[in-house]
Parts: structure tokens; sequence; C-alpha cells
């Protein structure tokens, strides 16, 4: 079962401080003295949960994981040699790992959630502090790209201060053309010349034209040509990228995808112009392509939304929407004309601090080996209970 990533409650205080006492237990056994009796305290565990910022990762009941985020940094980093120097950063205080879960990665998708927060918060970078003699802390910071700030001397000792930036100096950057390689399916920018014949094939056989193409704004074509000039007009906007799903068995183009609306200066983007012929369909070639475009935009891009539109007739499309993870925002009203008809939008979007668990339940549905190709209602829950 995956552990849980919850925003800690008053309840948790005691389960919390149980945690703390075997991380210190096990650190004294190290030989590291980092904390004792003293901190961390229940004094400032009830403060973090008080103030919202405390974040515990739960499995079976038990409390195994924690994380502080805020924006209170220790008058002693002053020392420190930070870059941003007034800007907005986040702070990272009292990360724990329970010394028999230690190994699972848990510290790492802690750190990634504290980062998709303070993206949220507007921060620009992420702070913290490490005991010198910690030789785990003192490797893990690198590995995720913190860079070294100084030392700082505090009552236990030598202190080293890490500093992370969460997105380029002027704002989100913008998308570019790129391949994304998954195990099941690559995304490559489209290549109308290359691509029309056989996207035309797959689209436009007699038994699933009218499915694939009811509630797209253009479509059917009249032949390969005409479908080569539509890709050509899409991949010629300037907010949009048009990419063609290949199979990775079997080499051949099952389907289409695009990152449109991209916005760098509001960090969003939304994913659409969504379709897969008829073999590819109920396959995990969807899921895939969804994944590594939500993975480039959150974790590459540091984007803060990413978006969902659909006809809200086309119940399809809105199921696979709350299947991976995306929320429900609503129906704006008589939005568009589309092929002479009414259409409402149906709206949904995915928040940057909620990515990492909806990143982790879809890796574990794609890439866990042995795994059975199930329908997929556990995906929206298990999303749910890690970002709540």
């Amino acid at each position: 079962m995956n552990p849980t990533l919850s925003q800690a409650t008053i309840r948790d205080i005691s389960h919390v401080m149980d945690l703390v006492k075997d991380c210190v237990a096990a650190m004294r056994a190290a030989g590291i003295e980092q904390w004792d009796e003293i901190y961390p305290n229940a004094e400032s565990i009830a403060r973090d949960i008080a103030a919202g910022t405390l974040h515990v990762f739960c499995d079976s009941g038990t409390i195994i994981a924690c994380i502080t985020v805020d924006q209170t940094h220790d008058p002693l980093w002053q020392a420190m040699r930070w870059s941003l120097g007034s800007e907005p950063a986040a702070a990272v205080h009292r990360l724990m790992v329970h010394p028999s879960q230690q190994g699972r990665g848990l510290a790492k998708q802690l750190m990634q959630h504290a980062e998709a927060l303070a993206l949220g918060q507007g921060c620009r970078s992420i702070r913290l502090d490490t005991f010198l003699q910690n030789p785990a802390a003192m490797a893990l910071y690198p590995r995720l790209g913190y860079q070294p700030t100084g030392i700082a001397m505090m009552r236990k000792g030598e202190f080293a201060g890490f500093e992370k930036l969460l997105r380029l100096p002027d704002g989100w950057p913008q998308s570019t053309p790129i391949t994304l390689t998954g195990r099941h399916i690559t995304l490559t920018p489209v290549d109308p010349e290359a691509d029309a014949a056989e996207l035309f094939a797959g689209s436009h056989e007699a038994d699933s034209i009218e499915a694939i193409w009811r509630y797209m704004p253009c479509g059917p074509f009249a032949d390969a040509a005409a479908m080569s000039d539509w890709l050509r007009d899409r991949a010629a906007q300037p907010d949009m990228i048009p990419f063609t799903v290949t199979d990775n068995a079997t080499g051949r183009r099952i389907g289409s995808t695009s990152l449109m609306r991209i916005t760098p200066a509001h960090g969003t983007a939304e994913l659409g112009y969504i379709w897969y012929e008829p073999a590819a369909q109920r396959t995990r070639a969807n899921t895939e392509a969804a994944y590594l475009l939500l993975q480039h935009c959150f974790r590459n891009l540091c984007y803060r939304r990413m978006e969902w539109k659909c006809d809200a007739l086309n119940e399809r499309s809105r199921a696979a929407a709350l299947r991976l993870g995306f929320t429900f925002e609503g129906i704006f009203r008589q939005h568009l004309v589309v092929k002479g008809r009414n259409r409402d939008t149906a709206w949904f979007a995915m928040l940057d601090h909620e990515w990492p668990p909806r990143a982790a339940a879809m890796e574990q549905w794609l890439y866990q080996e042995g795994g059975s190709l199930l329908p997929l209602p556990s995906l929206r829950m298990t999303a749910n209970g890690l970002a709540q």
C-alpha cells in the first residue's frame, strides 16, 4: 500500500513526537548529535500544525515521515549566501523519515512536495539547513539540485545551508518542441509530411471515424493531404506543440496529443486535441502520454497549473480527466460554437503541489513489474488521498 501524504492535524502531535524520538535515537546510535530532547519538541510541532505547515506521510495508520514548509528563516541564516536576497523564499524544517522506512525515496518525495508548495505560494527559491555531520542529509540535497550556501554555527554545531531556485528569474520558461520517451510510447513533435498518412489511416476507419472526431473542433478530413494541412497549421501556432504518439513496440503512429495554450507568464498550459486509433484506446498509451507531458511541465518547467477542457457531452474525456487526477472545476455554458452547434465546456485542472502524489500513482500503474492492465478507479482515489 502506498503511503498517503496529508497536512498534519492536532491529533497527530503524539505520533509525530514518536517519530522524532525514533529518529533521534537512530542518529545518536550513528554518532550524529543533530537533535535531542530540546529540539524538535512538542511545542514546535504544535506550532507547525497550527500554522498548517506540517505535512506527514502515513502508512497503515502510522506516521512514517514528515516535513515542515513555511517562510520562516532562522536568524542565523543571515551568514549564508542566498541567491535572491529579499525575494520570497520558502524554508524547509524538520524533515524526518523513520529509520525503518529509509531507502523508499520518501525524503525525495517530501522535498518535491515542498517545492510544489513553495511555487504555489509564489516563492522563487527554497532554503534549508542540515547538520554538517549528517552524511545522508549532506548527500541528499545536492542530488536534488540544491546548492550549498555556506555554514552557520548553531546550538548543536555547524550547519550547512542549501538553496534551490524554483524557476527562472524572469518567470516560467517557454516550452519548446521536445521528444519525450516513455516505456510504452514516445511523443515527438508532429511532422505533417511524415506523420499525416499513418495518422489519417488510423483515425478514419469507417467504424470509428465518427466516435474519434465527434467532439473535436475540426475533422474528419477528406484525405491525408487535408489532415497534413491541419497538422501544419497547428504546429505553426505559437502557443501550441502538437505531438505524434508512437507505439514503442511496433513503431506505429497511433494517435496525437497537444500541449496547448502555453502561457509562460502565468506558468500554465493545457493538454488537448487528444485522440487515438481504436486499437490504442483503453491501453497505457494515453496515461503515459499524459504522464510524460505533465511531468515535463510540472517538474522541468515548474509550471503552476495544467488544464484539461472538453465538450461537456464528451463523457469519455471527462472520465479520463478525473481518472488521471484532474479536478473538475465547472461548466462554461455556451462557451463555443463548434461545427455549427453550441458547446458547453467542462473545465478540469491539476496544480503543481498536487502533481507529486499523482505522478507516483501513475508511475506505479504504468511501470510496476507484473502489473495487469486493470481499470483505474484506484488511481483517482490514491491521488486524492495523497494530496489532501
